[in-house]
């Protein structure tokens, strides 16, 4: 499998789909013919009545930013009994100013520049409030104790360095943001410190945007060996009482085989539920992704095998209980990387990925649903015969479009 190149990367934004029903905004683009495929059936969670009764009323509290009646319903469902205390950090990290750095915006030709021009900055991830803030963090590769946060509040024209996370006995990589509105409205930084050591453990650190204050959990450990690579959304703007999910890896040191784990927060951030496992064999430790919106929570990933190929489950009940994995693309060639988006307004959802059809020809193509899974449809995206990598979604609820970026080789 190809993953890196000496070619130097263009990134392609591409329109996919209205949300509204399948209706790709792009065309292929190439020499090869792709032809299309039938589309894959998919599997929901089966919620029996009762529960789906509780469950019912459990949105319309969360809708409300009733937080008592969602406890109440927490209790009745039995997720606060099932939920295993978080494990405390016993290496917390400290909020701390890096004294000898400008805090002045900085701006660089036409390109805005976020990070400090002299750090060696890199991982970054970026998140955006609903009053435009733009948030972003990444590592400092050469010192890798700290994970740095910028601002901006006008667009991303401007930035400014905010605070760092310090932690002198781990060093710390592959940061992932999220931030959560509503009855608490909390900044939401997941990272994995002190890969292959002792004191490996994947950590989530979360800030109230309104009073300042800070906490830090420890939601997995894996001493020795690889707990990382963290993906973390919320199901806020959906609901004002929201909850806070995580998936990531677990890895033997030196082996390459990977698994991946899931956990929710009910309390924004502060407490983790004990991790359950969702798939056995992960392809690579980055293959996997996830995201809430009207039909629920999706992960996807790309299994182990002979070749790659991309799995996706459903939660329909806030990350409880998980459906069947559907097996969206499975061929004789490498499917990886995959990226979820779901809409926040209808049932559509898409999981883009990476082909890899040799020759330094790697392709973006993607799975769409337009009825919370029921069915997947293949939607392949411009391609030009040559190395195409990265993709991300995201979800648009003012265009009502589900949006891709992607690099793609120019030799």
């Amino acid at each position: 499998m190809k993953r890196q190149s000496s070619y130097r990367f263009v990134v392609t934004i591409a329109v996919l789909f209205v949300a509204a029903g399948l209706a790709p905004a792009v065309s292929p683009q190439g020499e090869k013919v792709k032809v299309p495929r039938a589309p894959v059936a998919g599997v929901r969670a089966e919620i029996p009545a009762a529960r789906a009764v509780m469950l019912s009323d459990l949105r319309r509290a969360k809708c409300e930013g009733d937080a008592a009646a969602a406890a109440r319903l927490h209790d009745r469902l039995g997720w606060t009994d099932a939920s295993a205390p978080a494990i405390p950090s016993h290496i917390a990290p400290e909020v701390v100013i890096r004294d000898d750095r400008p805090r002045d915006p900085l701006k660089w030709g036409g390109d805005v520049l976020v990070s400090q021009p002299d750090w060696s900055s890199g991982y970054q991830a970026m998140a955006c409030r609903s009053d435009g803030t733009f948030y972003v963090v990444d590592v400092d590769l050469i010192n890798n104790d700290y994970l740095d946060l910028y601002t901006s509040d006008d667009g991303g024209a401007n930035w400014i360095y905010e605070y760092s996370l310090h932690e002198p006995a781990g060093v710390k990589y592959f940061p992932s943001i999220a931030i959560g509105e509503g009855v608490n409205d909390r900044l939401l930084i997941a990272y994995e410190t002190a890969r292959n050591t002792a004191d490996a453990r994947v950590v989530v650190f979360w800030r109230d945007l309104d009073t300042g204050g800070t906490g830090t959990v420890t939601v997995d450990t894996y001493p020795g060996n690889i707990v990382g690579r963290p993906k973390i959304c919320v199901d806020s703007p959906e609901y004002s009482v929201w909850y806070a999910y995580l998936t990531y890896v677990r890895g033997l040191a030196g082996v390459g085989d990977y698994q991946l784990w899931f956990s929710r927060s009910l309390a924004y951030g502060e407490t983790w539920e004990t991790p359950m496992l969702r798939s056995l064999s992960v392809n690579y430790e980055d293959d996997h992704a996830i995201d809430f919106g009207s039909a629920g929570l999706l992960c996807a990933w790309s299994e182990k095998s002979i070749s790659a190929n991309i799995h996706a489950t459903w939660s329909a009940d806030f990350g409880a209980t998980w459906g069947a994995p559907t097996l969206l693309a499975s061929s004789a060639l490498d499917e990886f990387e995959p990226s979820v988006a779901v809409s926040n307004v209808d049932d559509t959802a898409v999981v883009i990925f990476a082909v890899d059809y040799g020759g330094m020809d790697t392709d973006i193509e993607a799975c769409v649903t337009t009825n919370g899974g029921g069915a997947w449809s293949r939607v392949y995206l411009p391609y030009n015969g040559e190395y195409e990598l990265g993709s991300n979604l995201t979800f648009d609820p003012v265009t009502n479009t589900i949006n891709a970026a992607y690099g793609r080789a120019k030799g």
